[in-house]
């Protein structure tokens, strides 16, 4: 089981490395935005060995909606369930996300009690499932 804690200054190239690898799904990820969410206590990390093997970006509105940014494990981690235990430090709250329809994930998500609730189209042109989870416990 990993560590799970907030990110700090020093985890940002660790983070950003993770990020960097998964591009294709993530897009670009800039350190400030990074450093922006560890300012606002909204930057989680899991850790094994000392080494950063995941993150969640997030956001909570004023609604108590929770937006999740961004979500990565490391690909040499994933299926170990660590992106559920990222997805678990937000507790039970009203989540929210965007995924585009291609990326591997949406199973992920559906896995975790996610579910499509709209269809958008992003400035690039590529079309995003809107996610929404609603009080569901792990």
């Amino acid at each position: 089981m990993a560590l799970l804690r907030l990110a700090e200054e020093k985890d940002i190239p660790q983070i950003k490395k993770i990020a960097d690898a998964d591009k294709k799904c993530l897009g670009f990820i800039s350190r400030a935005w990074l450093g922006a969410s560890i300012a606002k206590e909204e930057l989680h990390i899991a850790v094994l060995d000392g080494e950063v093997v995941g993150f969640i970006r997030w956001h909570k509105r004023r609604d108590g909606m929770i937006t999740i940014y961004d979500l990565c494990v490391a690909e040499r981690f994933r299926r170990k369930n660590i992106g559920q235990q990222l997805v678990s430090v937000l507790g039970d709250s009203y989540l929210r996300l965007k995924c585009h329809q291609d990326n591997p994930a949406r199973d992920f998500y559906k896995r975790l009690g996610f579910e499509v609730v709209g269809l958008e189209t992003s400035k690039g042109g590529r079309k995003l499932n809107i996610f929404e989870r609603n009080n569901v416990p792990f």
